[in-house]
């Protein structure tokens, strides 16, 4: 692989991710938000893991606001501390938004959105990864 750095995240003995196989990622962005037709797309991704959904999803010239919910702090100080690679990606735009939470408990909450500091704000996309 000659000087390509590779970052790879692993839980216990378990590979989770690895900047060598993101397709994946990028697509489920680019199809998600590609079945919309609305113009102006406030949109929320469950994980941030390398960050490669999330920096897919900003790559759409509609989507004004992106929140990340990411269940583990660490993930979150790699991206904030250019830890990651796409980490400055991420905290330098304006529209992007990490946040430290349990995406499952957040989805649950029926009486609020998945923004705390907007807790009535509808999100037009939610995508998974």
């Amino acid at each position: 692989m000659g000087d390509l750095d590779v970052y790879e995240v692993k839980l216990g003995d378990d590979f989770l991710m690895s900047s060598l196989f993101h397709e994946a990622e990028r697509q489920l962005a680019k199809l998600g938000l590609g079945a919309l037709e609305k113009k102006n797309l406030d949109v929320v991704v469950g994980g941030l893991g390398l960050g490669y959904t999330a920096v897919a999803a900003l790559e759409d010239s509609r989507v004004t606001s992106l929140v990340v919910v990411e269940y583990l702090e660490p993930v979150i100080e790699w991206h904030k501390n250019g830890l990651a690679p796409l980490g400055e990606t991420l905290t330098k735009d304006s529209r992007c938004r990490l946040l430290q939470a349990d995406f499952f408990a957040l989805s649950r909450d029926m009486a609020n959105s998945f923004d705390p500091e907007d807790p009535k704000k509808q999100h037009d996309a939610i995508l998974l990864d």
